[in-house]
């Protein structure tokens, strides 16, 4: 093959493929195309090719304004090809330079994501405030776009899915979106916190496992858990987030809280109280100043709900007491340097002080008699302040709801009762105010009264604004041990002085207050529903069972206070509050109730000794709502030297919603006292059914079985209990009626209670008797710390076919009958000296509990006694009459002690006396109960 040369070769590799000859023949075709091209002024087109190479040149005539024309190209500024010599070198007019065309603006060409997995990039892309094809700027200058690029990064960072973020434009003018995603919470965990529960800082943190981890949102979580901790006077607590890292960008979050100290009040001051003492106010309020006590009798921490609640407390206080026009005009919080305590202070103006004057009623209803009404209302207790006292507001206006539902009694069923407060001062002058009972529209559950029902709030007429300075802690503070600015030292009113309107020395204006109640008719109103909310473990139907009116029923005011006194006395929740509302129709109203529910499960735990069992441990569990439904399950548990117990009982308080209740019990008991000659042992069970006849009387009817056990007799025990040894069977049937009735609203003024209680033995077994009991209490209360209790109870037993045994019969003593032991009093065996008990047996003990100067919540109180009463009574027994001690007179037993309420359970210390009794009865000096 022969040898090609470089440019044949080149030739080839350009895919043309040519020999000499061929290549001669063009060369040649060429050159004539180009001279005869050149002589014609133009370059021959070849054909198939219809772009010009050079422009046909113009003619100097056709030159605007004599300049020569320029190529079409030439114009477009675009290099021209070579011309020939002879062309280029003819005489002409030098042409003009071509202006340059403007550059074109750059834009977005495309924009790239890198990193995102779990991340939708269309997410991130909606974050953008630019897109492809937005302009870029060219040199140094910063563009609209490349702004809202550094805004994007802005956006893309603050929405929490990534820990970095990265935007750069490279040279394709391509942007790209670089991230780096925030890993996955596997759980997320607390750590040191032991004064508030899990529970609590998980309902209020926001940050799950299985969210993507956000710095931001652990951040906001850190705020609310201390903030939580300051609402409970914790504010030296910290919070450090904690990340651990698994496999998987997958991490564990923990809060390693460090709780620190109790911030507490220090020092609470009234400024303006010249009429109580400091002390008298500070039992008014939750809040409490920080001392020694405060161990056994709760926290002093502040909290600033507390001290704005402290607020209404002083007010309805003041009320109470007749200062109508009391105005607790602001309250100052400041907190020490170092953040270890507060000082609190309660600006007080007290203004004038009534004494209640003439309380008229008048109608304007004719058919209603005011005689018959004021006849009715005495039976149920008057107004309950008398002419002279000091004006009760509360009482004031609770008394309008009394005579409403005093006229609902009589048959008027849509009535309103409005009041007038007429008052005159010292200086002549008077000032009227009024009030409304009819149809409140919000009830305060815990007897505050208002509001009334038209949705007026003049139940309080007087009561001025709060002019509170400040809600929070201020930033500026005192120096350490130095009261803050506007607050006195301990006892020293500031500067002296008085506030203006306020007598001095305690002593305040005082005045007459007229009350007029007058009875309106009011327009018909129906309940069209009934609202419940707040209830998370208590069933609707639970509390509205308790209500005594339902959809459709005219509306009430008296039964919506009396249904939410029901409510109440469930003892399911801490607060309970009413509003009506417009229903959908004129005429109509919509009931709604708002509870917030309390704890209802308990568990104790004492440790102590007693004068009657020894060294005493007890146990108790109970819930009294169980399962929501209302129903209470209690076990308790009792361990002592001289008596133990176990009981469980079940009770169903409303079987299918209806008044009836039934109860299952099962008890074991072991009596070994040492003043008796033998040991007790009873194992019982049982069942029992009641209903409610109203809210003051209720029936019940118990069936009880039980194995009543005497064994461990003394070699000194009496005939009369060796005929007891051994294990007797009984089967009792019991019904009782109870009657009870208490009047007051934040805490009971007077009580009164019965119960009358019938037993019969005799269906099966050895025992065969008829039991009946009476017992009969009423309470007074002067104050919450100042009572006294009277109560009398008889017991009756009378065999029926079979002689009684010392068990079946009545034995006092003990805490039954203070300064005997128990059994210390009544018959007893002259020979062996054993307690014989009596068939009949009546007592009246009497108790005054009183303060003792101590703090009121340190919970100690001074309690004197005086028990009156005897036993007696000693039939078919195995000994013989001239050997029984048993002449019937009345023993009397007194003396003093103190009461102490602790966190462990209350606790009595008695010291007892037998003021009279008998050589044979055996007396008590002291008696230390725990419980009860």
């Amino acid at each position: 093959m022969p040898q090609r040369s470089w440019f044949s070769r080149s030739l080839d590799r350009t895919g043309f493929r040519c020999d000499r000859a061929g290549l001669l023949v063009g060369l040649v075709l060429g050159l004539g195309l180009l001279v005869v091209g050149a002589a014609q002024g133009q370059i021959i087109i070849p054909p198939g090719d219809n772009t010009p190479l050079v422009s046909p040149s113009p003619s100097p005539e056709d030159a605007p304004n004599g300049q020569q024309a320029l190529p079409e190209d030439a114009q477009d500024g675009q290099q021209q090809p070579a011309v020939p010599k002879d062309i280029a070198d003819a005489p002409s007019t030098p042409p003009t330079a071509p202006p340059k065309a403007a550059p074109a603006t750059p834009t977005v060409k495309d924009i790239i994501i890198r990193g995102a997995y779990r991340v939708d990039p269309e997410t991130i892309l909606s974050l953008l405030r630019f897109n492809i094809g937005s302009p870029l700027s060219s040199g140094d200058q910063v563009g609209e776009t490349e702004r809202l690029i550094a805004d994007g990064l802005k956006r893309i960072f603050r929405a929490g899915y990534f820990a970095d973020v990265d935007i750069v434009i490279n040279d394709d003018n391509e942007v790209i979106i670089t991230v780096v995603e925030n890993p996955i919470i596997r759980k997320v965990a607390f750590e040191g916190n032991k004064k508030i529960e899990d529970t609590i800082l998980e309902s209020e943190t926001s940050v799950r496992g299985g969210q993507i981890l956000s710095r931001r949102r652990i951040q906001r979580d850190i705020e609310k858990i201390l903030t939580i901790y300051q609402r409970r006077g914790r504010f030296l607590a910290m919070v450090t987030p904690q990340i651990i890292e698994h496999e998987n960008r997958r991490v564990d979050l923990v809060y390693q809280i460090v709780e620190g100290d109790s911030t507490r009040i220090d020092k609470i001051f009234f400024l303006g109280a010249n009429s109580f003492r400091h002390s008298t106010l500070a039992t008014v309020l939750l809040s409490r100043a920080d001392a020694f006590w405060r161990f056994f009798s709760g926290s002093p921490a502040w909290d600033p709900d507390r001290i704005s609640y402290d607020e209404q407390l002083l007010r309805t206080f003041y009320g109470t007491q007749g200062f109508h026009e009391a105005i607790i005009a602001n309250q100052v919080t400041e907190i020490a340097p170092d953040r270890s305590r507060f000082f609190v202070s309660f600006l007080i103006e007290e203004n004038t002080r009534y004494r209640l004057g003439d309380a008229t009623i008048a109608t304007e209803i004719p058919d209603l008699d005011i005689a018959t009404l004021e006849s009715h209302l005495a039976q149920e207790g008057g107004l309950g302040i008398d002419r002279g006292d000091w004006a009760d507001l509360t009482l004031i206006t609770q008394y309008a709801d009394t005579i409403q539902l005093a006229a609902n009694d009589l048959g008027f069923s849509f009535v309103r009762v409005d009041f007038t407060i007429d008052r005159t001062s010292d200086a002549s002058t008077s000032d009227t105010a009024g009030g409304s009972a009819n149809g409140s529209a919000n009830i305060d559950a815990n007897g505050s009264a208002n509001i009334d029902a038209n949705g007026s709030a003049n139940g309080d007429a007087t009561q001025a604004d709060d002019k509170r300075i400040a809600d929070a802690p201020s930033s500026e503070t005192a120096p350490e041990g130095i009261a803050p600015e506007g607050i006195a030292p301990e006892g020293i009113a500031p500067e002296g002085i008085a506030p203006e309107g306020i007598a001095p020395e305690g002593i305040a204006p005082e005045g007459i207050a007229n009350v007029r109640y007058t009875i309106t008719r009011a327009p018909p109103q129906y309940i069209e529903r009934v609202l419940i909310s707040g209830n998370t473990v208590t069933l609707d139907r639970v509390i509205r069972r308790a209500l005594l009116f339902n959809e459709g029923d005219a509306y009430n005011q008296s039964l919506v206070n009396q249904s939410i006194n029901r409510i109440r006395q469930l003892g399911y929740f801490e607060d309970i509050q009413v509003q009506a509302h417009a229903g959908s129709v004129a005429g109509k109203l919509v009931i709604e109730i708002a509870v917030k529910e309390a704890r209802t499960a308990r568990i104790n735990f004492a440790f102590g000794v007693s004068t009657v069992t020894g060294v005493v441990i007890t146990g108790a569990f109970g819930e009294n709502n169980f399962r929501g439904r209302g129903q209470a399950v209690d076990f308790q548990l009792s361990l002592a030297q001289e008596a133990s117990s176990a009981r469980l009982v079940f009770t169903e308080p409303s079987w299918r919603d209806s008044p009836l209740s039934y109860s299952y019990a099962a008890n074991y008991s072991l009596s070994d006292y040492s003043s008796l000659t033998y040991s007790i042992a009873t194992i019982s069970f049982t069942f029992g059914v009641g209903t409610r006849i109203n809210d003051h009387w209720r029936y019940s009817t118990n069936l009880e079985y039980a194995e009543i056990t005497v064994s461990d007799l003394h070699d000194d025990a009496s005939d009369s209990v060796r005929e007891r040894a051994g294990t007797r069977h009984t089967v009792v049937s019991s019904h009782t009626f109870r009657f009870a009735d208490f009047v007051g609203s934040s805490f009971p003024r007077r009580g009164l209670s019965w119960s009358n209680t019938l037993q019969y033995a005799g269906f099966g077994g050895n025992a065969s008797y008829v039991r009946l009991r009476e017992s009969l209490s009423h309470t007074y209360f002067f104050s919450d710390q100042l009572s006294l209790q009277s109560a009398l109870t008889g017991v009756m037993v009378v065999p029926a076919g079979k002689a009684l045994t010392v068990t079946e019969r009545t034995l006092l003593g003990g805490n039954s009958f203070r300064g005997f032991t128990y059994g210390g009093l009544g018959p007893r065996d002259a020979e062996y000296g054993d307690a014989l008990g009596g068939e009949y047996a009546a007592v009246l003990a009497s108790t005054l509990i009183f303060p003792v100067g101590l703090p009121k919540d340190l919970g100690v109180r001074a309690i004197a006694f005086l028990d009156t009463g005897m036993v007696t009574g000693v039939r078919q027994s195995v000994i013989d009459d001239s050997q029984i001690l048993d002449n019937g007179s009345v023993r009397i037993g007194g003396g003093f002690g103190v009461a102490w309420r602790t966190p462990f359970g209350p606790l009595q210390f008695l010291f007892p006396r037998a003021l009279q009794k008998e050589s044979y009865d055996s007396e008590q000096t002291f008696l230390l109960s725990v419980g009860g």
